[in-house]
């Protein structure tokens, strides 16, 4: 009889897990790049809205969680990425040429997360746990994040790396999105093209998002 430790063990489930987690952090991520575009309105407002931001109380919680969904994410795509590998035939075999051969993204799909597992401990040190100038707004003392974010763009190489990691992190949401469909059984002709092109439409936007504001301070502020 199938048990519940089978369940929760199959190949099935996991690709679930991955779709669940996958969805979570994609909401995350598009919310977080509309908060940045904040940006555009002022160091005031910007600060103003990161103030609030940080002082919301489910704030903790929010992060535990997206902690919890990140490690589960992550821990069972190299799980399902070693079980493929096992999967794999023989090095002698012959591998799918033409259209029947996997995506570049989707064969890269595990080395893309985890170049964007290091992007987030990177981006956290800049910003979460960077400097902490004050700023007084009204009487109300806050973090300067608007001077941090200033400050961070006006450097070359940090400009740089954070343009090819949103290239590179949008090649792993653009496919991430489609695939995490097709885990849930979403995949029919009829929507199956549709539902790639709302991943690209997706990747592009939140990519393009983020892109705009080292963009912006370094040339045109």
């Amino acid at each position: 009889m199938f048990s519940l430790v089978d369940f929760l063990t199959s190949f099935l489930w996991r690709k679930a897990l991955m779709a669940a987690t996958g969805f979570t952090w994609m909401a995350f991520v598009f919310t977080h790049m509309l908060g940045n575009l904040m940006v555009f309105a002022g160091p005031q407002t910007y600060n103003r809205y990161s103030y609030l931001l940080i002082h919301n109380p489910m704030l903790p919680v929010a992060e535990l969680l997206l902690c919890v969904f990140v490690i589960l994410h992550a821990t069972t795509g190299i799980i399902l990425w070693h079980l493929n590998f096992r999967a794999k035939p023989k090095k002698y075999a012959v591998s799918a040429k033409g259209s029947k051969a996997s995506p570049v993204a989707a064969r890269t799909m595990i080395f893309s997360g985890a170049f964007v597992a290091a992007f987030l401990v990177f981006h956290l040190a800049t910003f979460k746990y960077g400097q902490n100038t004050i700023v007084v707004y009204d009487g109300q003392p806050m973090r300067d994040l608007y001077l941090l974010v200033s400050t961070a763009f006006k450097s070359n190489a940090y400009v740089a790396w954070y343009l090819i990691a949103l290239a590179l992190i949008g090649v792993h949401l653009s496919h991430g999105f489609a695939s995490a469909f097709q885990s849930l059984g979403v995949n029919h002709p009829r929507y199956t093209p549709v539902i790639q092109f709302l991943g690209i439409a997706y990747a592009v936007v939140v990519s393009c998002g983020f892109m705009a504001l080292p963009i912006y301070f370094k040339f045109f502020l």
